[in-house]
């Protein structure tokens, strides 16, 4: 079968949303034609890292549409913001005659995997082009994204893309289960397009490296920190604690890699604590060493009160999972992060239970100093619900039926 997958984040950009492109890529590749459209890399919050290029190795045809320059994207939203619509990657279908003289063989189906939300826009106009059946996958809440703000101009424009996109896709995969109930009661007409198809760990990537009780023992992060999702709550939990039982800074090392905004690293610099450390943003290779040295690998979730951010399913935390290492969240009781860790894979504390960090760590500390290797190994079922091959295999029963004429709309 030929399959066209279109994602502007995809391999060798690295990103959280490149990577799960890559993993479904790498799977769906082994059996069919795969062309994958996307965009050249620019920098910024995807750089390029030939880390991941390894995703691509039986892509039959990879094509990398032009992308606008950052200072180019910065300019347009200084005098003419409304072409931003619905991202910054508008160019992208802009080109769509472009990628039809491109790709060299007709798509039996398209794959869309967004955001950004540019790469919806491009499938819905190659499916309309070749009368294709479509599948789009929504790594986020589009129009009601709780990460966004829209003024009622520009949130009517997404809306009509959001209903072109939702009406003509034959199914629409989702990351959480809560997503799928906030679309079905948006869209409770089209419920039955809306599928579960969950961020996943890379099958082969699943081994674990023995823990090291030399030197202190670790908390580590990588990942993503913007707006909401802030390490503020963290760090004043670890100020807490260490005033509560000062022996714990020297026993332990924080260690903060990846993309943060301007606030999260002046927090950070503005610490009285030693003993955390910003490393900046890692390649791939590098963030997958320090979770695995972890004893503790950290994850921050927004907690603020607008429940639209219970519904995220950090693809982060599937990394972690890999490590096998025992998570620490800080996130919502009723997140869909709180339902994969809780009393499973680690412990997390919401605004309920801060107060009791600081004899957690001092507990985590002592688990340590034992070389308690059980308290810290997490296993994770290579059989998990989270495996690349066996969501693959989800996603190609979606494809056959989505291809099949008796069971189309």
């Amino acid at each position: 079968m030929n399959i066209l997958l279109v994602s502007i984040s995809a391999p060798p950009k690295n990103s959280p949303e490149s990577l799960q492109t890559g993993r479904y890529i790498k799977y769906l590749s082994q059996q069919h034609k795969v062309t994958l459209l996307t965009t050249t890399v620019v920098g910024g919050w995807e750089p390029q890292d030939d880390g991941i290029a390894k995703y691509l190795k039986n892509v039959h045809q990879y094509i990398a549409l032009w992308s606008l320059h950052p200072r180019l994207i910065w300019l347009l939203k200084k005098i003419i913001p409304s072409v931003l619509i619905p991202d910054e990657a508008f160019f992208f279908f802009w080109q769509v005659k472009r990628a039809i003289r491109k790709i060299k063989i007709k798509p039996d189906v398209i794959v869309s995997r967004s955001a950004p939300f540019s790469s919806a826009i491009m499938a819905l106009k190659l499916s309309e082009h070749w009368q294709t059946p479509w599948l789009m996958h929504l790594s986020d809440l589009w129009v009601d994204s709780p990460f966004t703000s829209l003024n009622d101009t520009t949130r009517k424009k997404h809306l009509i893309m959001e209903n072109m996109c939702i009406n003509r896709a034959h199914t629409i995969t989702l990351t959480s289960l809560k997503v799928i109930e906030f679309y079905t009661k948006k869209y409770p007409q089209l419920a039955s397009k809306f599928q579960f198809l969950p961020n996943v760990f890379d099958d082969d990537d699943l081994h674990t490296k023995p823990i090291s009780f030399n030197g202190k023992m670790q908390i580590n992060f990588t990942g993503r920190l913007y707006g909401t999702r802030s390490i503020h709550i963290f760090l004043d939990c670890l100020e807490n604690a260490i005033q509560q039982y000062p022996e714990l800074e020297n026993s332990i090392e924080v260690n903060i890699a990846g993309f943060l905004d301007n606030e999260n690293v002046h927090r950070m610099e503005t610490s009285p604590l030693k003993c955390v450390k910003y490393l900046g943003a890692l390649p791939y290779d590098g963030a997958v060493t320090l979770q695995r040295n972890a004893h503790l690998l950290l994850l921050i979730d927004s907690l603020d009160d607008d429940s639209r951010y219970e519904m995220f399913f950090p693809s982060k935390l599937l990394d972690y999972l890999i490590a096998q290492r025992f998570v620490l969240a800080f996130t919502k009781k009723n997140s869909t992060s709180f339902d994969v860790v809780e009393n499973k894979f680690g412990i997390c504390f919401y605004p309920d239970n801060l107060n009791e960090f600081p004899a957690f760590l001092f507990f985590a500390v002592q688990n340590f100093l034992k070389r308690n290797s059980d308290f810290f190994n997490k296993q994770l079922d290579k059989n998990s619900e989270y495996a690349t091959s066996y969501n693959a295999q989800r996603l190609h029963k979606m494809i056959e039926a989505a291809t099949n004429p008796k069971h189309r709309e």
